[in-house]
């Protein structure tokens, strides 16, 4: 499934604002990701998006709580598979998210990178 990119640019001002749940981080912390692990963050949080969309959608098809909370237990399952495949942590994560919203250099190289993962996803790369 393919997001496009208005949806990711939409997606990114939110998630951007929303950190992976349960796992809190008290201060912003100071150590810049460098380009391989923002390549890493931003593909990552691509496919956190397309998680998190596809669980919104099944959610809403959920006909009890129990059914919910099974889909969102998956959904927190497949997101930190995706952070472990790039090798991150839940709280690495978080940290350059906190990052990326304080810092405009960061976040303009953070949607550099956002423009061409999407671009490569829609090529079907």
């Amino acid at each position: 499934m393919r997001v496009p990119q208005l949806t990711l640019a939409i997606a990114a001002a939110v998630a951007l604002s929303t950190f992976l749940p349960a796992v809190g981080v008290a201060q912003v912390p100071t150590e810049t990701p460098d380009v391989e692990e923002l390549i890493a963050f931003t593909t990552a949080f691509v496919e956190i998006a397309q998680v998190r969309e596809e669980m919104t959608v099944r959610l809403e098809e959920a006909s009890t709580p129990a059914e919910a909370s099974e889909i969102q237990g998956e959904a927190d399952e497949q997101m930190m598979v995706i952070l472990a495949d790039r090798e991150l942590t839940a709280d690495r994560y978080n940290e350059v998210v906190q990052l990326v919203n304080v810092d405009p250099q960061l976040r303009a190289e953070f949607q550099r990178i956002l423009m061409e993962v999407t671009e490569a996803n829609d090529s079907g790369e």
